[in-house]
């Protein structure tokens, strides 16, 4: 609302690019690779940006999934943003460290305590609640896994992009993941069956790295055969994966 308490959709949608720019989305995510940049709620080209069809992921949202991990992460530790590099130490060729690749802080955010924390545990109700939509990938989990499911729209005549993002442990974070399958979510499987099964498999192995452990989970040859006959459906599927690893403290 303006001063004399009129509606002002650019106004709305300002303040979405203030708050998605905290979190780095307004910029590359900083890897030693060509990345496509990012666009902020309400860049459309109508001149109309509406901040409630915004703030729900339209008006031409558009990230990579390397620059949703490193939000993911930025909400994990409670408002941290890190650039992102996919080099963590350099060898000379005799075995000895010619350089080690220290984290850059961008900037620290100031957020409050208590709304990261209703929203990590929404998160955690996704894989954990009676009525999460990632629940039945995490049921013999061994680890807290925080994640959201999601879709996102680009052409009216394809399928939708499959998504899933997460970050674990829960209450310790240490990973977050952001997987993406191009034009996957049909309605026989949802972004949350597919993506979220291959997350829960690239979760069990990194942690199985990071922690030493290992994860026991159990699923039928049946459900993994159906699994990758669905993804072979799709000529074109590409499965977009980005892993993001600091001490997110």
């Amino acid at each position: 609302m303006t001063e004399d308490g009129l509606y002002n959709p650019k106004m709305g949608t300002n303040k979405l690019a203030e708050y998605s720019a905290m979190f780095g989305l307004d910029s590359v995510s900083g890897i030693e690779l060509t990345e496509s940049p990012p666009s902020l709620p309400g860049n459309t080209t109508t001149g109309y940006p509406n901040p409630v069809t915004a703030a729900m992921g339209q008006e031409f949202n558009s990230y990579t999934p390397t620059q949703i991990a490193r939000f993911l992460a930025t909400l994990a530790n409670g408002g941290t943003l890190y650039e992102l590099t996919l080099i963590d130490r350099i060898y000379n060729s005799d075995g000895s460290v010619y350089e080690i690749n220290e984290p850059t802080v961008t900037q620290v955010n100031d957020f409050d305590e208590e709304t990261i924390e209703l929203v990590h545990q929404g998160m955690i109700d996704v894989t954990s609640g009676s009525r999460g939509t990632a629940r039945r990938f995490y049921a013999n989990f061994p680890i807290l896994v925080a994640g959201k499911t999601g879709s996102a729209q680009e052409n009216k005549s394809r399928a939708s992009h499959a998504v899933f993002g997460s970050f674990a442990p829960a209450n310790d974070p240490e990973i977050a993941i952001a997987v993406v399958i191009p034009f996957s979510y049909t309605a026989n499987f949802s972004s949350g069956y597919i993506v979220g099964t291959l997350t829960v498999i690239f979760m069990g192995h990194i942690m199985t790295f990071i922690k030493n452990i290992h994860p026991i989970i159990i699923w039928e040859n049946s459900q993994m055969k159906e699994i990758l006959t669905q993804i072979k459906t799709f000529s074109d599927l590409s499965i977009h994966c980005f892993v993001f690893m600091y001490n997110m403290t």
